[in-house]
């Protein structure tokens, strides 16, 4: 079962969301280029320097959490325990939370509608039709144990 999944197949899925959020950036910034309206409250640039600072720590340590279990153990030596470590204890995204967070942060520094509104259209987008799919390779790959941790822990907060 799971030795017929490539190994970087759950890696290949979770490209689509960085590459969803550069695309809000992108397109919110000429959309702002075109359609000239910019909302002003005197909050909105600390909320963003809030989250730019904040979603980059979630960030990397999902990522050095993922990577100190996963790229140390072959899948049949996996256990369920092991998928709760660092921000997974919580959630089952939060790298997917983390760029979430910091294209909202950029939205609001920048005084971007166009880049906040973008940014909720994409991680809706990876909500419908990315999460599925990986959490798909991911029941294949490692079965009842992330079975188990899907029914454990929340994908969001």
């Amino acid at each position: 079962m799971a030795e017929n999944i490539k190994e970087g197949r759950v890696s290949h899925i979770t490209s689509h969301m960085p590459a969803i959020s550069l695309m809000a950036i992108v397109f919110g910034l000429l959309i702002d280029n075109f359609w000239n309206y910019r909302f002003d409250f005197p909050w909105l640039e600390t909320a963003g320097v809030v989250f730019l600072v904040l979603a980059p720590m979630l960030i990397f340590w999902a990522q050095h959490s993922s990577y100190s279990t996963f790229k140390t153990k072959k899948v049949f030596d996996v256990e369920t325990k092991d998928f709760h470590v660092g921000p997974y204890h919580f959630i089952r995204h939060p790298t997917y939370l983390g760029l979430f967070c910091l294209v909202l942060g950029f939205g609001f520094f920048a005084h971007s509608l166009s880049v906040l509104i973008l940014n909720v259209i994409g991680f809706m987008i990876v909500n419908i039709f990315i999460l599925p799919r990986e959490e798909g390779v991911l029941e294949t790959k490692y079965g009842e144990k992330y079975l188990s941790y899907k029914k454990e822990t929340p994908p969001w907060f």
